[in-house]
């Protein structure tokens, strides 16, 4: 199992160094001079980073909450975007009024980042992911008070989408199917993730209020505790189909 998350993190990373790159750095102290190669010249928003950005850049953003006036499209392949100093530190903040993320390209990774207060009225209120995206990398987050009228209140993975979820948290999340986390295609693995106090608000038959799973994946070494489904089912962990791998996980105090 160690080895299939540590191929699916190779494969992700190597592709985004396959080609030139760039790095380029974001503070709200920056000088804002593009294309925002240094810290002295940093960027002060992520919208204007992301519009100089190209395939595999690595962007690094320093401490502080940087709130979106709009939903930020990553559309750059092999793009990394990570915090400086880590979650506690750095926060995307969608103000309760835009979602926060779109990943249109491959082999994204977001790393060490907190995704706030995303709000969105179809899917993903936190990060979502584009129809047939693939080696999507997502580690070390805080995904946290984030809400989708429909699926997946932090994160969304569509059918044809896929990648790895690792080593994150999930917190006060709310959807309809998979507060915390919903995943509706095959081959997605979720690792060593905590999913805490996230809600499913659906009517009956829905769930999955830390995660809903649609399809085969593996789900090991992860905490769903407290979550809750209004809806009949999985206050913790929904499966809808397939036939997913749950290793070594633990269930506490969730309710449905």
């Amino acid at each position: 199992m160690r080895g299939l998350i540590l191929r699916i993190l190779c494969l992700a990373l190597g592709a985004a160094g396959t080609a030139s790159a760039a790095n380029r750095f974001v503070s709200l102290s920056g000088g804002h001079v593009a294309p925002y190669t240094s810290w002295a010249n940093a960027a002060t928003n992520l919208h204007a980073v992301m519009a100089v950005a190209t395939n595999n850049d690595l962007i690094t953003v320093s401490n502080g909450v940087f709130a979106l006036t709009s939903t930020l499209t990553i559309a750059r392949s092999g793009l990394v975007l990570q915090s400086a100093n880590g979650p506690g530190f750095t926060a995307i903040d969608g103000r309760g009024r835009v979602a926060c993320l779109t990943l249109s390209s491959n082999n994204v990774r977001l790393a060490g980042l907190t995704i706030q207060n995303g709000s969105n009225t179809a899917n993903g209120g936190a990060v979502t992911i584009g129809a047939g995206r693939s080696g999507i990398v997502i580690s070390n987050c805080v995904i946290h008070a984030n809400y989708a009228a429909n699926d997946g209140g932090g994160l969304y993975f569509p059918s044809t989408a896929t990648g790895l979820v690792t080593g994150s948290t999930f917190t006060r999340n709310r959807g309809t199917y998979g507060g915390g986390l919903c995943a509706r295609g095959a081959g997605m693995v979720v690792s060593n993730c905590v999913f805490r106090e996230n809600g499913a608000d659906g009517g009956p038959g829905t769930g999955g209020a830390g995660a809903f799973l649609a399809a085969s994946g593996t789900v090991v070494l992860c905490t769903f505790e407290r979550n809750v489904s209004t809806g009949n089912d999985g206050g913790g962990l929904l499966i809808n189909a397939g036939t997913p791998t749950v290793d070594r996980c633990q269930f506490v105090d969730n309710t449905a």
